[in-house]
């Protein structure tokens, strides 16, 4: 059977050069402007829990960075490619649609790996902001990936659309974090996810191009 989702074997773009990142000094900016920016330096980096993050259509680009939920190491046969969701995982990719959710963070696409965890992943946030599972694009790159084809795979989106969901894999998905916005992130954690703006197309973006928006993760939010 075909799957529902679907899958682009892995593509040639033309490579930009990649500048080293440079640390951006952030801006707190209030609703309602249509973004809501956080100081990276303070202690509130993460989605907030009551004023909603607005984002609307004619905003600029978005570009929303997933890293897989926690997977499984309990049947070391598999392939990598092959390893499941653990408990935690499948706890934890539906708790981080959810928050998204209550921010109308809704992509306008989706892209992933089409490794078993990032697909899950994929296609657990995409049942909790009702995106259709079969628009999720999985990508072969995605999986082999590095930072210049996560370059690669954003300059290619369409125009049309505003806001990006990528679901990969570490430390790629850091490393390309930090390379477009310069923030101090040393890890995004299983199931982390960075929102970053830019105000040209997709296929202006390039090193330190990008602001970060907000850094959540689920370990943040086990004590309430």
């Amino acid at each position: 059977m075909a799957s529902s989702s679907t899958v682009l074997s892995p593509s040639t773009y033309s490579v930009m050069p990649i500048e080293y990142p440079v640390l951006l000094h952030f801006v707190n900016l209030v609703l309602p402007y249509p973004f809501f920016l956080y100081n990276y330096t303070n202690n509130n980096s993460t989605l907030p829990d009551e004023a909603p993050l607005l984002m609307s259509k004619s905003s600029p680009k978005e570009l929303i960075l997933i890293r897989h939920a926690k997977s499984s190491w309990a049947d070391p046969s598999l392939d990598d490619r092959d390893r499941p969701l653990n408990k935690r995982g499948k706890r934890d990719a539906p708790f981080m649609g959810k928050r998204l959710a209550s921010h109308s963070c809704i992509p306008d696409k989706i892209i992933s790996s089409p490794a078993k965890r990032t697909r899950k992943t994929a296609r657990t946030i995409a049942r909790q902001l009702s995106y259709p599972k079969k628009d999720i694009i999985l990508l072969e790159d995605l999986y082999t990936s590095s930072v210049n084809t996560m370059y690669r795979v954003v300059r290619a989106c369409d125009e049309d659309v505003n806001r990006l969901f990528l679901v990969g894999h570490n430390y790629v998905i850091t490393d390309f974090c930090v390379d477009l916005t310069g923030a101090a992130i040393d890890n995004i954690p299983t199931c982390g996810i960075a929102g970053i703006r830019f105000t040209g197309p997709w296929s202006h973006i390039a090193s330190d191009s990008g602001e970060l928006l907000f850094f959540d993760y689920p370990k943040l939010h086990t004590s309430k």
